[in-house]
């Protein structure tokens, strides 16, 4: 299962109003200076820090987030914390790529997959769900069109339902062609890592996302 809430290169790219070739500039920048940028970025990590919620309303006026700043506050203490020169690394690394290659190989390995989208995220206009689409037309797609960039917290329900719905569906899918393997070859198949005893002479799978082989009902 794989739950995509973001992809890598859309961050700088955003910040660039969308080009690629600025964004993939910025990126070399940053890669050029790392010692200067990550004291700068640990400087600008404490000052959004200290003036968490002056910064928070800020956000939301610009539409970068509209959740309230209770609900993200573990962030801005995280935030205190987020080492400089990781998070420049991380930018820069995260231009090489859109994670788009990930979702290509997991769709032609048909792996079951939920990508959920949000409506007011400011890394991930229309072009990105097009793309997702287009590497991942197997995928399962929930759009939150409420949802900001921090649309697992400020959209939670929203998000545990497509889980829940998302993990349900697999899991009856998976049962029911178990199920079929069974009655036509005799053949009771359980996951390689799911530990599996036998009774009777019969396969049982101890692992309680595959319940016990039994009769379907019409």
């Amino acid at each position: 299962v794989a739950l995509i809430l973001g992809t890598p290169q859309y961050s700088l790219r955003t910040v660039m109003f969308g080009s690629k070739a600025a964004a993939d500039l910025v990126a070399t920048f940053l890669d050029s200076f790392q010692t200067p940028m990550a004291f700068a970025w640990e400087m600008s990590f404490a000052w959004t820090f200290a003036t968490s919620y002056v910064s928070h309303v800020l956000a939301r006026a610009l539409g970068v987030i509209n959740i309230p700043w209770g609900a993200f506050a573990p962030f801005y203490r995280h935030l205190k914390r987020l080492h400089g020169g990781a998070y420049n690394r991380m930018l820069v690394t995260g231009q090489r790529h859109t994670a788009m290659d990930v979702l290509e190989r997991l769709d032609r390995r048909e792996v079951p997959t939920l990508i959920v989208t949000g409506g007011k995220d400011f890394s991930a206009g229309k072009s990105v769900y097009r793309e997702m689409h287009f590497a991942a037309p197997r995928a399962s797609f929930v759009h939150l069109p409420e949802a900001c960039h921090a649309g697992m917290i400020g959209e939670r329900e929203a998000v545990t339902e497509a889980l829940e719905a998302f993990l349900h569906e697999k899991r009856e899918s998976v049962a029911f062609n178990r199920r079929r393997l069974y009655d036509a070859t005799g053949m009771n198949v359980s996951p390689p890592e799911s530990p599996v005893k036998t009774a009777g002479g019969r396969d049982v799978v101890a692992d309680p996302l595959s319940p016990a082989i039994s009769p379907i009902k019409e």
